[in-house]
């Protein structure tokens, strides 16, 4: 992470007040010199008629102004921190749910007809378009990446559910042709065989890559926001 990128990370956890005094003791630093020099040369006098209303006007421009960067400091952390808990919740829960199923041993295709939506990412949606204001390149990529990643993920698991459908329909007429005839049970045969194969596919090429990465990359941000105190 660049030292910029830091640097503005610190400054979004500071409460408003000490943000407020950082920048008025920085805007100082860098005037006062100037109006001693002035002073020194031109007098006090000429000093204040002169420039008296300029500084006045642009001290009331920029105790705006700031005020108007910190509440959009305040509001970057919020999402942030909204945005941490959401991933949280999402790892423990969803996570915890797939991951015993999905490494299952002596189990070739993912058999779990599993109901997730979009709500997952209801902080994610609700708040996108401010994700453009986090000053950290590196966390607004992986925030995106995360979340890109997470809903390929769920599309693969609906995609599962499809297969899953077809694969145990297939299956339930063919023992049912056991016992009532059916002039269809070959053709079920090879529809079974062929969604197994799918089934096989989805979950060693999608399924599982899919979850290995997303889990990786969000561990990584968890870690990313909580080193810098935005947990």
């Amino acid at each position: 992470m660049k030292i910029l990128d830091i640097i503005n990370l610190k400054l979004i956890k500071l409460p408003s007040l000490i943000k407020l005094s950082i920048y008025i003791i920085t805007f100082s630093c860098l005037t006062i010199p100037f109006g001693f020099y002035f002073i020194s040369n031109y007098g006090s006098t000429r000093f204040f008629e002169s420039f008296g209303v300029v500084i006045g006007a642009f001290l009331a421009f920029l105790f705006n102004y700031l005020l108007k960067g910190i509440s959009k400091d305040e509001q970057i952390s919020s999402i942030i921190q909204d945005i941490y808990t959401e991933l949280k919740v999402l790892k423990e829960n969803l996570f915890n749910d797939i991951e015993k199923k999905l490494f299952e041993e002596n189990k070739e295709y993912f058999e779990y007809k599993c109901e997730y939506n979009q709500e997952y990412f209801a902080i994610f949606h609700s708040n996108s378009e401010f994700l453009g204001n986090i000053p950290s390149k590196q966390i607004r990529n992986s925030i995106v990446e995360i979340y890109t990643i997470g809903k390929s993920l769920l599309d693969s698991i609906i995609l599962n559910n499809n297969l899953l459908d077809v694969y145990l329909d297939a299956n339930a007429r063919i023992e049912k042709a056991k016992y009532i005839p059916d002039d269809h049970s070959l053709f079920y045969k090879e529809l079974r065989k062929d969604y197994l194969n799918k089934l096989i596919n989805q979950k060693s090429n999608n399924l599982i890559p899919k979850y290995n990465n997303l889990k990786e990359k969000i561990d990584n941000l968890l870690y990313l926001l909580e080193k810098n105190g935005l947990s």
